[in-house]
This record gives structure tokens, sequence and C-alpha cells, in this order.
């Protein structure tokens, strides 16, 4: 132990020496960190104490043996690595390492997530003190092979990156470990290091995104020159992606976005925060007349009818650009009041606010000095927001260089309300075929999979789900949804192990849903239908929500019997005559870091019992949860899972539109993998069902009407710029 100690001390003052040496420019930034062979962000197989780049998705496979299996003969193994950058400080990893496997035992087949925190974004600027981070690799479950927990410190000395720590085991990396990363080009680095067994060098290699999309790839090549098992060589290729999807509708030369809200609230703790804190004052307090600057032309009846024109060409401006239930009016003396339903925008309702916006400070007449633009969303108004219209338009038009001061003026006086009222408003224009229903045609994937489990390495089942969404009148919705299954694994095949799950061709939901406001800051839907397959019944919710949109409360209620069908297939579940659904969840929101945490119990589609906590951050509309279930199933099995889940939208940014049909993929598709958490020695278990699952469909309150949970005055006053680069893509700049 005291050798230990002693090669801790050493390295760690070495590190203090060179970091000492090196005076970083203020807020620079390290070069970016990169999954090593083991899944972690580090050098081949050692983590350094720097996390992935925030709001990057890397992907990696590699063809490297453990240590302990290289002198089975003909042994191989293949490992899958998924990692997602979460914070700035915090990663995440999912990991299936798959070798030689016999369900009757013996072999490798291990699905695994690992976790690790950095100081780095707190010591940046002190470069004499390293980063430090902890990690933990393979957590829990009964099938743990290659688990170990580190600490481990770094830093960065002129092009050289230094890191030493020491890992615990008990699988893998026991005692003192430390590497060295040599950036000879941001493209190739140069890699050594000593992982407690073997001496290992290699090289990585990164391109620059994609002239097309901004993916960068990496191959990763490593040796190892010292140890038992000197001469071996191992491969890894794998990808980074950035997880906001905007981007990938950018040209390469604008890729570099605006300072976000998010940014800024980190960035000027001084400025922003008040802003945002008078806003929400002021929206707590309703919406009041903002100030109007200067003395407006007053209205008479000759100048009204002149300034009529301008409004019937913005009336069909707004109308060419495939919105549906514009009008256009006027309140008192000065305020132009806009309003309008999106159906086109689908990856964020912020992507119609800022082309309205945009249109409307361009061909407003002058005299208006304040501008209200209310959202509807399935006839339903839902959110107003109020600017003075100079503020309004130096935003949207403004340059680079006046940008930033053109957000903070908007920020300090803007008024989002989710109490749209038009008392007092005078209509002047309306869209012509307003009448007209408004339909969406919409295709999607649909796959389900079993990862890593007892039965296959990856079983899957894909279908193309066709949906039919129609809204004739305020708040009603009819959605039919198609699911046709297109190819499988074996293991989906009738009288597999998972052919009870093989959904046949055809109609798998059908459901009718009225949704309305019984208070501004609470609404209802009702529906019911054919829910899920083969089951028949009424789905309800109630969301509450606080003006700002910090706090929000819901409740699910459903019921629901099944067909004759569905009773057949009681071998793998406990027969259930109907079901029953209850569900309350209480969610909080940190708009600055676009984060949310949220609680749910009761009674769960499946009818398991219990509850899950889950921790959701957007990235631009790609939102990553991580999240845990506990929950009590019907077979009196207590099962604990948790997760990972990714939710974006997979279709264009603006979708294809012909009269009151709209066409395009989905506004939200989910994709989960989850693991069970068992006791040490606990063998896993593969749940014929999903745990701890709400029925979810495109007519919830969340997706229909809330933007993905994402309209409320705490999100659009923190993702202003989000308006301004809509109006940049879309909007016909003068």
């Amino acid at each position: 132990m005291r050798k230990v100690l002693r090669k801790m001390i050493i390295l760690y003052i070495l590190l203090a020496i060179g970091a000492a040496q090196v005076v970083q420019a203020e807020g620079a930034t390290p070069y970016p960190a990169a999954l090593s062979l083991q899944g972690f962000s580090g050098i081949l197989n050692t983590p350094s104490a720097f996390v992935l780049p925030v709001g990057t998705l890397q992907i990696m496979y590699s063809d490297q043996v453990d240590t302990r299996w290289q002198q089975i003969p003909g042994f191989w193994q293949d490992n899958y690595h998924v990692a997602v950058g979460l914070f700035d400080f915090a990663e995440i990893s999912g990991r299936l390492t798959s070798g030689p496997h016999s369900i009757y035992g013996g072999g490798v087949r291990d699905l695994s997530a690992s976790a690790k925190f950095s100081t780095a974004p707190f010591t940046r600027d002190y470069p004499w003190l390293p980063a430090l981070a902890v990690g933990m690799q393979d957590v829990g479950g009964g099938a743990s092979l290659l688990q170990s927990s580190y600490a481990v410190a770094s830093t960065d000395l002129w092009r050289f990156r230094l890191s030493a720590g020491y890992g615990s085991g008990p699988d893998r990396m026991k005692g003192v470990f430390g590497g060295v990363e040599l950036i000879l080009f941001d493209w190739m680095r140069l890699l050594g290091e000593y992982d407690t067994d073997d001496t290992n060098v290699g090289i990585r290699l990164t391109t620059p995104p994609l002239p097309l999309v901004p993916v960068s790839l990496q191959l990763t090549g490593k040796t190892t020159v010292s140890g038992s098992h000197a001469g071996s060589v191992d491969f890894a290729a794998g990808l980074s992606i950035p997880l906001d999807v905007k981007e990938w509708n950018r040209p390469a030369r604008d890729r570099t976005p605006v300072q976000s809200a998010d940014a800024a609230v980190i960035a000027t703790p001084a400025v922003l925060p008040d802003a945002l804190q008078t806003t929400a004052a002021a929206v707590s307090k309703g919406a009041k007349p903002l100030p109007v600057e200067g003395t407006p032309e007053p209205v008479t009846a000759a100048t009204d009818a002149d300034g009529n024109a301008p409004l019937h060409r913005l009336q069909q401006q707004l109308d060419d650009a495939g919105f549906i239930r514009v009008r256009i009016g006027i309140k008192g003396t000065n305020e132009l009041v806009v309003q309008y339903e999106n159906v086109r925008f689908l990856y964020n309702e912020l992507d119609a606010l800022g082309l309205i916006a945009g249109l409307v400070t361009q061909s407003a007449p002058e005299r208006f000095a304040r501008v209200t633009l209310v959202t509807l969303r399935k006839g339903v108004a839902m959110t107003a927001l109020q600017a003075p219209r100079r503020l309004l338009k130096d935003f949207i038009d403004s340059d680079n260089v006046k940008e930033q001061q053109a957000l903070r003026e908007l920020r300090k006086t803007v008024v989002v309300s989710n109490n749209p009222k038009t008392d007092g408003v005078r209509f002047l224009t309306t869209s012509e075929r307003s009448w007209l229903p408004p339909l969406q045609l919409a295709v999607s994937p649909g796959l389900k999979t079993h990862i890593g489990s007892e039965i296959g390495v990856f079983d899957y089942l894909l279908s193309v789900r066709p949906e039919v969404t129609i809204n004739p009148w305020q708040g009603g919705l009819v959605n039919i949804r198609w699911n046709l299954p297109v190819t499988w694994s074996n293991n989906f095949d009738t009288y597999q192990p998972y052919g009870f799950q093989h959904q046949k061709s055809g109609i798998d939901r059908l459901q009718f849903t009225q949704a309305f406001k019984l208070v501004p800051s609470m609404m209802v839907n009702i529906g019911g239908g054919l829910l899920d397959q083969h089951w028949y019944g009424t789905l309800n919710e109630l969301i509450w929500q606080s003006e700002y949109g910090r706090h929000r409360s819901s409740f699910v209620q459903g019921w629901a019997a099944g067909d004759e069908e569905v009773k057949g297939w009681t071998s793998r579940q406990k027969p259930v005559a109907d079901k029953t659904l209850y569900l309350g969840s209480y969610r909080y929101n940190l708009p600055g870091l676009d984060l949310s945490l949220e609680g749910t119990g009761g009674r769960y589609w499946n009818q398991d019992e219990g509850f899950s906590v889950g921790l959701k951050r957007f990235f631009g509309d790609v939102a990553v949860s991580v999240y845990y279930k506990n929950v009590n199933t019907l077979e009196n099995r207590h099962i604990q899972a948790a997760g990972l889940q990714l939710s974006l939208p997979l279709t264009t940014r603006k979708s294809l539109n012909v009269g009151p049909i709209t066409a395009g993929g989905t506004d939200e598709w989910s994709y989960a993998q989850e693991s069970q958490i068992v006791a040490s020695g606990e063998a896993n278990y593969t749940n014929p069902y999903s745990i701890g699952i709400t029925p979810q469909n495109s007519t919830t309150l969340e997706r229909s009407y809330y933007n993905r949970d994402r309209l409320h005055a705490a999100y659009i006053i923190s993702h202003l710029e989000r308006m301004q680069d809509a109006w940049r893509t879309f909007g016909n700049r003068k």
C-alpha cells in the first residue's frame, strides 16, 4: 500500500509541476476528449479527467479482447459503445460486450453502463490545478464482468495531456495507472499508457465534420508493447455526432451558433438572470401593456382604410408560408395582434414564431408600436408573446455585432403569457381556408429491440408506421395509425422467444380526443378508442403548469379491455381481462440548462405498480433522458431498472404542405435502452413486457399542445435566438 501511495504522490507532483509551468489563455478550451477502447473518455484502456464535449453522442466498435481471456484459444470479443456528454462535467455511456456464448453457461455477454464526473469546467481558469474525475465502469447488474471504480487527474502541458490515477477493480484496472496523449494535429494523437496490466501505445485519427453532415469519424489503433500480452493489436472505429439536429440543417459556414441563453446564463450570470427574473415577475403578474416609445399616429377612419392594405398583404404572406387559422387585428391604437397556427415546422414551435415575427416586423405599418403574436395549437390559444415592435425588429434583423445587445434588450421587455386574450381586438383579416380541417400525414419507424439478453446478442423488429391526424374543430383530434412489420430477427418469429411481441400488420391505434383549457394554467384531454394493438378503452390526462413554466403537475387515467386475440397469449404473462391506469407526476424545469427532473408514481400500462424518476435534457430539439424505475409486476416480482432514452424529431425541419394537408415524418421519435439492476450474483431475467410504461402518442397534451414541454415562458424567453435563426433560414430578408 505504501508503494501505491508513493507512486500516486510522485505522479501528482509531476502533474502539478507541469501544470504550473503552463499559463493558458483565459477561457481556453482543452482539447476535446474522445472515447477509449473501454467506452469512457480517455486514452486507450485508461481514463483521463476530462469528459466528452457536452451535447455530443459518440458511437464506437472495437475488437479488443480483455486480458483475462486473451489466452483462451479461439476467443473473440465484440465491444459496442454508446456515450453522451450530458453536461460539461459529466458523461454517461453504455456498453455491449459479446464473445463465445451459450445459454447453458460459459462465454461472455454483458450489457453495462458507466459514468464519469469531472472538475474540468471548474478548474480550467487555474492552470496550476489539474482536473480531477471519478468514474464507475459496468455499474450494477448480476453479470458484471468489467467492473471498476477509479479516480484520475489530468493536465495539459503544451500539446501533451498527462493523466494518472488509481483504480479499485475488482474486474479490471486494479492499481495505479497513467498515460499521455500527444496532440500532433487536430486530427491526430499519439497515445501511450500503463493500464495496471500492460503498457500500450497507439494512434487516434479524427476527421473534421463531413461536408454534408456535421459527423466526425474516429479510428484508433493500439498495440501492447510490454507485459504478458505483448504484440497484440486491436482496433476501434466510431462516430461523433452533435445532438442538436438543427446543426444538420445549416450550411457549414453558419454552424457557429449565436450564444444561447444556456451559455449566457453560465457565462454572464450578472446580466441575464436579472433579465429572466424581471420577465418572470412580469409574467407572474400577467401580461401588461409594454412602454410605448414615441407618440403613435392616431388611427382615424381614413388612415385605417389606408393601413389595411399592408395587413392584407401580410395575411397573404402568412397564408403562402403555410400557416393556418391566421387572423390579424388591431387592439387600441397602436397594438398589432397576429393569431396563427403552425403545421409545417415540426422541430420546434419557435421556428414558426421566428418566421412570423420576421414577416410581421418587415411588413406591418410603422404606426404599430407593439406586436402581440398568439400561438394556436390544434385550434386552442396556448401562448401570447408581446414585445415592442422596434426591439423585435432590431433583434430579428440584427447582425453578428449587434445581436447580443438586441437579445438582452428584448429579454428585458418581452412578455410571454399562457392566457392569450383577444378581448378588444378588432380583427381585420382572416385566412380564406380557415374552414378546412387540417390533416397531417406522418410516417415513422417502429423499433423493438432486445440487446445482450440470455437469448441473443441483438434481436430486433422494425416496422413502418403511417399515421393520419385530423383536427376538425378546436381541440378535437382523430388519430389513426397502422403498424406494418418490415424485417425482424429470427427470435421474433412465431413460436420463438419474442414471437408474442410480433404484431400483425394493420391498425394499431384509432383514437378520438378532445382537449380544452379549464383555466389558463390547466388543460385536460379526454379520449378513447383503440389505444394499443388489441386494447380498447379510454385515456385521459390533466396538466397544470405554472405560468412561467418551472413547475408542472399531471395526472393520467385510463381503462382498457382486450379483445379475444390478446386473451390467448398468457403463457408469458399473467392473464389480464382489463387494464386500469392511474399515474401522477411532478416535473421541475431549469430553463437555463434545458433540464427537467420528473417523478412519476402509480399503476402503469402493463399493470406494474411503483415509481420512476427521470432527468431529461434538451440539446436543441434532441432530448436525452436518464431514468430509474422501481416497480412490482403482476407476477409479484420486484424489478429495478435504469436506462437511457433519445427522443428526436424524425422529419425535415420544414414539412411539405399542400392546402390543408401537411406531410412529413414525426415530431418525436424515441428509442430507449434499459437494463435491470440486480444484486451481485443474481441472474438477469428478461421480462416478457416493458415495465413503467405510459401510452404515448401524437395526441397527448405534451406533444400536440405543449411543443414537447417547450411552450412556456421559461423556455421561449431562454431561446429567443432560435427565432432569429429561423428567420435567417426560412425568411425572405430585405
